[in-house]
């Protein structure tokens, strides 16, 4: 691997990085399209699919990590709920990390498109926020939150993420929590379930260490840089972000599904 190809991988990953630590959205939805498509066009060889998911799971391992430093310091992030998740989603991760390796490629793409599409329907038809919803106290049903989570869990490792782009949406939308909650609360989960997908990718031997490695550097650096732009953002303006951002990348994964496997 040359200098100039090590270069486009951080700053690939810088991007992805400062948008989770911004909305609390790991970096996976971002991070999987730019970095299975983009290299190419730069005239650099490709990743596969498995490539990719394993160098995913490892930046949002650091990426998380770094950017719920900044966020915890403000004491946004509901612990009780981060620990239902948070298990419940390291139990799937894992399973799903392990039980990628069969899957071909075009099943990981296919699950990486419907879990954007549910995630995109969860943004456009979640409450608006207002200083009631802000107010509201946040109630955390173990069964409910586990059951959801481990679900969530499972797909999200078959992918290498830590499934925080659909747990803010399912925390905005069917918890009915805090913008600025919700995204602290989605870091703490993404830091615990990544280490799941690290984990079962390190045992399957998914992971490429070299570009992992860069991918994790750029994460340390460019994660507490979006936190801290987040936490003096207006709460409406961080959702609105959160929903181009997500929108964004459905419309990307299906064109290229659609294009590659079925047009």
């Amino acid at each position: 691997m040359d200098v100039s190809f090590m270069v486009l991988i951080f700053l690939l990953g810088a991007i992805g990085s400062f948008l989770s630590g911004m909305l609390g959205i790991g970096g996976a939805i971002v991070q999987y399209p730019v970095l299975l498509y983009l290299p190419p066009l730069f005239g650099f060889p490709a990743f596969s699919a498995h490539d990719v998911t394993g160098m995913v799971a490892v930046q949002v391992f650091f990426t998380s990590m770094a950017g719920l430093v900044v966020h915890g310091k403000g004491g946004s992030f509901n612990q009780s709920l981060a620990v239902y998740m948070g298990t419940a989603v390291l139990a799937g991760s894992f399973l799903g990390g392990y039980g990628s390796k069969w899957l071909s490629e075009t099943w990981i793409h296919f699950i990486y498109a419907i879990l954007a599409t549910l995630a995109v329907w969860m943004m456009f038809h979640s409450e608006k926020e207002t200083k009631e919803t802000a107010a509201r106290p946040i109630v955390s049903h173990p069964a409910t939150v586990m059951g959801i989570t481990l679900v969530v869990g499972v797909f999200s490792g078959i992918i290498g993420s830590s499934g925080s782009f659909i747990l803010v949406p399912v925390l905005l939308f069917v918890f009915k929590i805090p913008t600025r909650t919700a995204i602290a609360t989605s870091l703490a989960i993404a830091f615990v379930s990544s280490a799941g997908s690290v984990a079962a990718k390190l045992v399957s031997d998914q992971i490429l260490l070299l570009p992992s490695m860069i991918l994790a550097i750029s994460g340390l650096i460019a994660s507490p840089a979006g936190a801290m732009v987040s936490k003096k953002t207006n709460p409406r303006t961080l959702r609105v972000g959160l929903t181009l951002v997500i929108a964004i990348t459905f419309l990307k994964i299906w064109y290229d599904y659609l294009a590659i496997y079925i047009g």
